[in-house]
């Protein structure tokens, strides 16, 4: 780790103090300068105070993470978790919550934190590529997760968070933003229109946020009262340390920004960007995911009118980033075409800054190009998770085979399976080359080596990646027809619920459109309707556990095309 001056930085008490310097640096001070933020409510709804009750703690307690680091109180989370299985112990919890919050104050020693450095991408001796995780006292993250509860059940009931906003949110996630965005895309190509792309992205966004700035705009939600004082106590006075290794650095003190690492830091983020929404016309799409931003308008024929429609709204973008403090990062923005493309060699730009125009780009963790295509994505994808497949061989000493597939399950097969409902291949190189990291780590298992994939697969009760993968997508579009997920089901399927027709399959079958382009054929929106429509009708579609529990081997395999090789 190199310092300023370029000196490498090796022992742990220094390398501390220099990650705890860049993150106390990163404070925004306030311009004095309020924006416009009109009222989001009427005066008769607001949200002033909350009754915190023993069960319902109790609830929240046992979903607390056994192994969670502790804060600098030094008190585990298993502990809190012991001793609220007593219910005379969570009502004393209770009654002590509720007198922080009866006069807006959160204890001072709830404000400090252990910062551990949470390394991201690029090089490892820049300090700017490591992301502060605060690590706070588990009985402040208890009371905050009973706030966060609190506060959403209010802002969904009265529709007050955006629906172009998926971070951090029950039935919405980084799936659920891809999804509509490629439903988008791939209808536009079906339609031979194509459309230009613009990601946007905000310099350590979260550490950004002027704390002056959310409180206004909090109260405009109609978050008042109590409430408001003690969440404007939780952001200000706050301190943290930096620990590498058995080293802490000096104290810190902090300006700005919402806690990273806390319960309620995502949910006060989201509120503080949720009005970016607001400054767009109905010309360009918004898709939010945190601080990740995508925008795009369709192409037509009017190229240059519609480029200048993208550059208008990007212009009204940094307008609202100058208003609210939140710095642009220029180097992480960029411009995706999709689709057919007259070149009109025009260049969006951001604060006169022509953004680049790349042929891939990495959206939430999926790279694609401009044909929608994920090979590239695959390919890295795979290599990856070889390369972890192998380590496991290697550093396991122990032969168990149960062990090693314990660590296949947890530190591989994710990477091959993250939002997989995306990107499923549909080209047989592709499906082979996922397949490939699988077969070659169970041969390699004790007593395999002399057996087929499929007799693998069998002995140690697997089942084929592809097979895995058709049951994403079945139990993805279960929770679109079911209304499990915060997003339209509408935009992605035509669904008969015809009763009449029992004797021909289950009675939730979808509509099949006709399709031409390979974009929209090989979507998961196409992709997953024969498999859907052919499920027998005996599967039960009472609830996801039910549902769940039908999609056997055996029914999935009937869909399955994978050659074991």
């Amino acid at each position: 780790m190199k310092s300023t001056t370029g000196e490498t930085v090796i022992a742990d008490a220094d390398r501390a103090e220099l990650l705890n310097n860049f993150f106390a640096s990163v404070n925004v001070a306030d311009n004095d300068k309020m924006p416009h933020f009109a009222k989001r409510v009427s005066e008769e709804v607001k949200v002033e105070d909350i009754s915190f009750k023993p069960h319902v703690l109790m609830k929240l307690a046992k979903k607390l993470k056994p192994k969670m680091s502790h804060g600098p109180d030094s008190y585990p989370s298993y502990m809190l978790k012991q001793l609220l299985s007593s219910i005379d112990i969570a009502n004393v919890l209770c009654l002590l919550y509720q007198s922080f919050l009866s006069i807006g104050r959160v204890p001072s020693e709830w404000k400090d934190a252990i910062i551990s450095p949470l390394f991201k991408k690029g090089a490892s001796s820049k300090v700017s590529n490591y992301r502060p995780i605060s690590l706070t006292s588990v009985f402040c993250q208890l009371m905050e997760k009973y706030i966060v509860a609190e506060l959403l059940k209010y802002l969904l009931a009265n529709d007050l968070i955006s629906k172009q906003q998926h971070g951090f949110l029950s039935g919405r996630n980084t799936s659920t933003s891809l999804l509509e965005s490629l439903n988008d895309w791939t209808l536009n190509i079906e339609n031979k229109v194509g459309q230009r792309v613009a990601y946007i992205d905000f310099t350590k966004a979260f550490d950004s946020v002027c704390h002056s700035k959310l409180i206004a705009k909090l109260s405009q939600y109609g978050i008042a009262g109590t409430l408001l004082c003690w969440i404007k106590d939780f952001l200000t006075g706050r301190t943290h340390r930096t620990k590498v290794g058995d080293c802490l650095s000096d104290v810190a003190y902090i300006s700005s920004g919402v806690v990273q690492g806390s319960c309620l830091g995502p949910l006060l983020f989201l509120l503080y960007v949720n009005d970016i929404c607001d400054v767009f016309t109905n010309t360009v799409t918004l898709k939010l995911y945190a601080d990740d931003i995508k925008l795009y308008s369709n192409v037509g024929l009017s190229v240059p009118a519609t480029l200048n429609e993208l550059q208008e709204q990007l212009n009204c973008l940094c307008r609202w980033a100058d208003d609210w403090q939140l710095p642009i990062s220029y180097s992480k923005c960029n411009v995706l075409t999709i689709g057919k493309i007259n070149d009109c060699n025009l260049q969006a730009t951001l604060d006169g800054i022509i953004i680049d125009c790349p042929k891939l780009v990495t959206d939430l963790g999926v790279a694609y190009d401009g044909k929608l295509s994920f090979s590239t994505h695959i390919a890295t994808i795979a290599a990856k998770a070889h390369r972890r497949a192998s380590l496991i061989q290697r550093c396991f000493v122990s032969r168990n085979t149960h062990s090693l597939l314990t660590a296949f399950n947890v530190y591989v097969r994710p990477q091959l399976e993250y939002c997989s409902v995306v990107w499923s291949p549909h080209l047989k190189k592709d499906i082979e080359l996922i397949e490939k990291v699988q077969r070659r780590f169970t041969k390699r298992l004790p007593g395999m080596k002399n057996l087929t994939y499929e007799q693998r697969l069998a002995k140690l009760k697997l089942d084929s990646l592809e097979l895995r993968r058709i049951r994403a997508d079945l139990i993805w579009t279960y929770k679109l027809i079911f209304g499990q997920l915060h997003i339209d089901s509408k935009a992605f399927f035509s669904i008969r619920y015809d009763q009449s027709r029992r004797g021909r399959g289950h009675s939730y079958k979808l509509y099949l459109p006709p399709c031409s382009s390979s974009a929209r054929f090989n979507f998961f929106t196409y992709r997953v309707i024969n498999a859907w429509n052919n499920l027998p009708p005996e599967t039960d579609f009472g609830s996801l556990y039910t549902f769940k529990r039908g999609l056997n081997s055996k029914i999935l395999s009937y869909f399955c095309k994978v050659n074991f090789l």
